[in-house]
C-alpha cells in the first residue's frame, strides 16, 4: 500500500477506497476515485439495519448517495446500482441475498466501520463489521455475514455465510462457525470446536465442544479443580 505522502509525487495517486490508479495533481490530499465519490447505495431490510448500515457507509464514502429500500419492497422496488443487506435475520438475510444475487447479477457491499479491523483476514460479501470488532489474521469470513461490536474472531476461524457473531462473543482459533449459526452475546468459543448450521449459542455461554445443526446451547460448564492448600 502507498502512503499518503508518497502519492503526492506525481500525476498517478490511488484511490484510498478501491486503490485503483487515478490521475491527481500534485498536492491533493483527497484521494477518490470518480466512482467512490459519486457511489450510489441501496440498504435493504428494517430501520435498525438502515441506521446502522448507512452509518458505515457515510464513513466509508462520505459522499456517497445511500438509499432505504424496506424489505416489503421486494422485488417491487429494486437497487439500481449497489446494495447492502441490513437484515438481522440470518435466514431472511440469506433469502434476500439468493433473490437480488440472481435478478441483479452482483454481490452486496461489505458495510465496515471503520474501526473494525480485518486487513490480514479473507473477507467475502455483504458482511457487517461494527465498531471495534477484531478478524485476526487468517481468518475467513463468509457472505452476508454480521461481525457485531467488540466481537474478537481469532486466527484460522472460519465464519460460514449467513452466521451472526454477537457483541463481544469470542471465536478462539481454528473454530468453525457454519452457515447461519447464531453465536449470542459475551459467548465464547473455545478452540477447534466446530458450531454447526443454524445452531443457535445463547449468551455468555462456553462452549468446549462441537455442536450439532440445528439446536440450541446456553450454558457454561464447570470443571472441578484441585482444592487449595490454606496458608
Amino acid at each position: 500500500m502507498i502512503s499518503a505522502s508518497e502519492r503526492t509525487f506525481g500525476v498517478t495517486a490511488y484511490c484510498r477506497i478501491c486503490n485503483i490508479p487515478i490521475a491527481v495533481n500534485t498536492g491533493d490530499t483527497d484521494f477518490l476515485c470518480p466512482r467512490c465519490k459519486g457511489r450510489r447505495i441501496s440498504v435493504i431490510g428494517g430501520r435498525a439495519g438502515w441506521k446502522i448500515a448507512s452509518h458505515n457507509f457515510r464513513l466509508m464514502y462520505p459522499n456517497a448517495d445511500i438509499e432505504f429500500i424496506d424489505t416489503v419492497e421486494l422485488p417491487k422496488k429494486m437497487p439500481e446500482d449497489e446494495y447492502f443487506i441490513g437484515v438481522g435475520g440470518n435466514d431472511q438475510r440469506k433469502h434476500i441475498h439468493k433473490l437480488l444475487k440472481d435478478l441483479l447479477k452482483k454481490e452486496p457491499l461489505n458495510s465496515i466501520h471503520p474501526t473494525a479491523l480485518h486487513e490480514a483476514c479473507r473477507l467475502g460479501h455483504g458482511n457487517l463489521l461494527m465498531p471495534y470488532s477484531v478478524i485476526n489474521p487468517d481468518a475467513t469470513i463468509g457472505n452476508c455475514t454480521i461481525i457485531n461490536t467488540g466481537a474478537i474472531i481469532e486466527h484460522d476461524v472460519e465464519i460460514h455465510d449467513y452466521a451472526q457473531i454477537s457483541p463481544n462473543a469470542t471465536i478462539s482459533g481454528y473454530a468453525i462457525i457454519k452457515e447461519g449459526a447464531f453465536i449470542g452475546s459475551g459467548a465464547v468459543i473455545l478452540p477447534g470446536v466446530v458450531i454447526g448450521e443454524w445452531a443457535v449459542i445463547g449468551a455468555g455461554s462456553t462452549v468446549t465442544k462441537e455442536i450439532k445443526p440445528n439446536t440450541t446451547y446456553a450454558g457454561c460448564p464447570r470443571n472441578p479443580y484441585k482444592k487449595r492448600r490454606k496458608k
